[in-house]
């Protein structure tokens, strides 16, 4: 497993239905899913503002079954990033 997931403020949040950009969230999530791509069955825990592909975090078979808290997949912040 590795960090590589970004936390930073949430961009406007939409869906697609049928085709058609429509604004706000899907009526079935519950919290902020904005820009998080891959497979997120399972997933649960606040999301506010992470942002990046939960696949590039590479998690094994024996992680996905153990669980694993989302703050363990977002990257550390250098000393120099304002970000």
């Amino acid at each position: 497993m590795k960090r590589a997931l970004k936390h930073s403020p949430p961009p406007s949040i939409y869906h697609v239905v049928r085709g058609q950009h429509v604004e706000g969230a899907p009526p079935d999530v519950r919290g902020d899913l904005t820009g998080v791509r891959g497979d997120l069955t399972g997933v649960r825990g606040d999301l506010t503002g992470v942002r990046g592909d939960l696949d590039a975090c590479e998690l094994t078979d024996a992680e996905r079954e153990r669980g694993v808290h989302i703050s363990e997949l977002i990257e550390r912040e250098s000393a120099g990033d304002a970000t």
